[in-house]
């Protein structure tokens, strides 16, 4: 889909659900998408795929699937396949840690489970306190 089609997409979301959070991977082509939806949901975020970032994401991934605080339908195996696919490396220039799934027909670019963390990356760090519930709902 080309930037509108997908901006048009991400608006009609916004109008079925209540968003709270949402953030668009400016990396690369995502900073077209990005320019057009934050024109109608200014608290828009950036991520830049940086490797501190795919870091940061991933390690929260970890920390909240270990403390069992993800739940999703057992049958639901392209997230867990979209998990799986992503794979710690270094850097080209061999100095920094950073994460990358490779491109495959089942699991996209890993794209649910990149997803998946940036809704977790907004979830406190000590999950559901009295202060804090709530709950995300993904839908195929």
């Amino acid at each position: 889909m080309d930037f509108e089609a997908q901006a048009d997409a991400i608006r009609r979301i916004t109008q079925d659900f209540n968003v709270e959070y949402m953030a668009i991977d400016t990396t690369g082509i995502g900073q077209g998408v990005y320019q057009l939806v934050r024109q109608f949901y200014p608290n828009l975020v950036a991520l830049n795929y940086s490797p501190d970032v795919k870091g940061r994401l991933v390690l929260k991934g970890l920390s909240v699937i270990g403390k069992g605080r993800l739940e999703f339908d057992a049958g639901w195996t392209n997230l867990a396949q979209s998990f799986m696919a992503i794979r710690k490396t270094m850097t080209a220039s061999g100095k920094q840690v950073t994460y990358e799934a490779s491109r495959s027909e089942e699991t996209g670019h890993a794209d649910l489970a990149w997803a998946c963390l940036h809704a977790l990356g907004n979830e406190p760090l000590e999950g559901i306190t009295a202060n804090d519930t709530g709950f995300m709902e993904f839908s195929n």
